[in-house]
């Protein structure tokens, strides 16, 4: 038993490692979209909205696959989930960067990567770490899925760098080879969490997902984390991952300095999901959840006053 224990504890934190990095690949090839869209203007003749567009089109996918995500894990496991879904973002990443036109470009992002995004994605790693974890599954499952922002602190840079001293083709091919690489770490260091026995305790019929789905939105907590989530989503997906880059290559700001601050602004997502995963082992959820939201609300309206401020000044 004395043997058994630091291995159990070592393949637990593994599931956080690799998770962290998914998620770290799969939140920085779309936040490239936006880095990326001024040069593709330039070189296609594109508008912002077509690019926009392609990535919204994303979106929506990513928001369908998402369930049957879930269930794959369920079904399949979060080992097999997760490689499967590297290798999707693997195959789009690679099909961006050999586009030549916008079909390419729309099956790349809009297919293979969005499918990705909606596999590789934080519930994925969430339900791996919380399988895997006895004890401080908070703390645990905020560092896994602080991939999703605090992972680009490093990688959205590189893919800067690769732009301004090679082109956008190394940057996305550069993010294809990384995510075909995790493949086999996933593989060789994160086991399976489906456990055999599990399938046959009950001799109950097994569910179709359409039961399993109406069974959990009569649920209260399902309709509270789900309109969360969407707000979430529209407010940092729909805004600042697709929006920001765009509007600071406007302003007149170069990649490099306007990814390092899209870096930042990771970077300090990290420290808060991190710093929430540790207070979800101490305090009520729920209240810590709505005090997330109210402190989420005073920013954007500290920030449309900013702006505000800032249009009158400029026409003043």
């Amino acid at each position: 038993m004395p043997e058994t224990t630091p291995t159990r504890l070592r393949q637990n934190w593994t599931v956080v490692v690799f998770g962290f990095l998914a998620l770290s690949l799969a939140f920085s090839s779309r936040a490239a979209l936006g880095l990326i869209m001024p040069v593709w203007q330039a070189e296609f003749g594109w508008t912002s909205s077509y690019i926009s567009s392609v990535g919204a089109a994303a979106l929506v996918v990513m928001a369908m696959v998402a369930p049957f995500a879930g269930r794959l894990v369920d079904r399949r496991g979060s080992q097999f989930t997760l490689n499967l879904g590297m290798g999707l973002l693997g195959i789009g990443c690679g099909c961006v960067a050999l586009m030549n036109g916008k079909l390419m470009f729309v099956i790349g992002f809009s297919g293979f990567c969005a499918i990705g995004f909606g596999i590789v994605a934080t519930h994925v790693v969430a339900t791996a770490v919380t399988r895997s974890f006895s004890a401080n599954q908070g703390l645990a499952t905020g560092i896994g899925t602080s991939g999703a922002t605090g992972g680009q602190f490093l990688i959205v840079p590189l893919i800067a760098a690769l732009l301004t001293f090679a082109s956008w083709r190394w940057s996305f091919g550069a993010l294809a080879f990384a995510s075909l690489a995790l493949i086999p770490c996933i593989r060789m260091s994160m086991r399976s969490d489906i456990v055999p026995d599990e399938k046959i305790v009950l001799d109950e019929p097994p569910t179709s997902m359409w039961q399993d789905f109406t069974v959990i939105v009569q649920r209260p907590a399902f309709h509270l984390l789900f309109w969360s989530f969407l707000i979430c989503g529209f407010t940092t997906t729909g805004v600042i991952e697709t929006h920001l880059l765009p509007f600071a290559s406007f302003c007149g700001f170069p990649p490099i300095p306007s990814a390092t601050a899209y870096g930042l602004l990771s970077l300090v997502n990290l420290v808060g999901m991190i710093a929430a995963g540790w207070l979800t082992d101490r305090v009520n959820r729920p209240m810590l959840l709505a005090a997330i939201y109210i402190l989420r609300a005073l920013t954007f309206i500290l920030l449309s006053d900013v702006s505000t401020r800032g249009t009158d000044l400029r026409f003043s």
